[in-house]
């Protein structure tokens, strides 16, 4: 989809998560506002994601990272702010090289993700509070990634305070399978991971298994599918 310089303005329809075979994405050169929807992350074929020069503002969202075919990624001269998620890792892109990826000219902080630390570029850190560029404002629990997975995949949560955190593992019967997390955390974007074991660390079966997260009052389960 080629719409590039043509003075869009308002914000990128969630919608565009329904166009499951684009290959590109080019709407750069535009006035988009608003967030960069979630449902983008619905977009596994893109090899191209170009964003630049527009006016988008918000974090960018952890779905990002189901972009596995990506190969160029350009988000630059934007209005983007928050914690980038440690996830975007999972891309397989040239990080060092700008004509591949590059977010410079935005309001993104640290921590940065290890793959990216030395090639965010040019970010104005200075109208962001070190409150909003470490801590998130609500309790969530994201979907896995991958998923279905095999041999392991990543739990991302995020902790508005601290909090006495457990996240546990579940078969479809309801029966404990692993608990992943039970101790006291600080605030901040965090994730756990899974190898497919039980307690014992003995290899679970395929199937679909459920993951609990509890913290203060914050009560979310998700289902993921583990292959084999």
């Amino acid at each position: 989809m080629y719409l590039y310089t043509n003075q869009l303005s308002g914000s990128i329809p969630s919608e565009i998560g329904n166009l499951t075979n684009l290959v590109y994405l080019y709407l750069s050169n535009n006035q988009f506002s608003g967030s960069i929807p979630s449902e983008i992350g619905n977009l596994t074929n893109l090899t191209y994601l170009y964003l630049y020069n527009n006016k988008i503002t918000g974090e960018i969202p952890t779905e990002i990272s189901n972009l596995t075919n990506l190969t160029y990624l350009k988000l630059y001269t934007n209005q983007l702010t928050g914690v980038m998620p440690e996830s975007i890792c999972n891309l397989n892109l040239d990080w060092s090289d700008s004509y591949y990826f590059n977010i410079s000219n935005n309001q993104l902080c640290p921590p940065y993700p290890a793959c990216i630390d030395e090639y965010v570029g040019e970010q104005d850190c200075d109208q962001v509070s070190i409150k909003e560029k470490t801590h998130p404002i609500t309790y969530n629990l994201s979907n896995p990634y991958p998923n279905p997975f095999n041999p392991m995949t990543t739990l991302h949560y995020d902790l508005p305070e601290n909090a006495l955190v457990n996240i546990t593992i579940y078969d479809m019967m309801g029966r404990h399978i692993k608990t992943l997390i039970n101790n006291q955390q600080t605030a901040g974007y965090r994730y756990t991971q899974w190898n497919g074991t039980n307690n014992t660390g003995s290899p679970v079966s395929a199937g679909i298994y459920l993951y609990m997260m509890q913290a203060g009052d914050f009560r979310q389960t998700k289902k993921m599918v583990l292959l084999k």
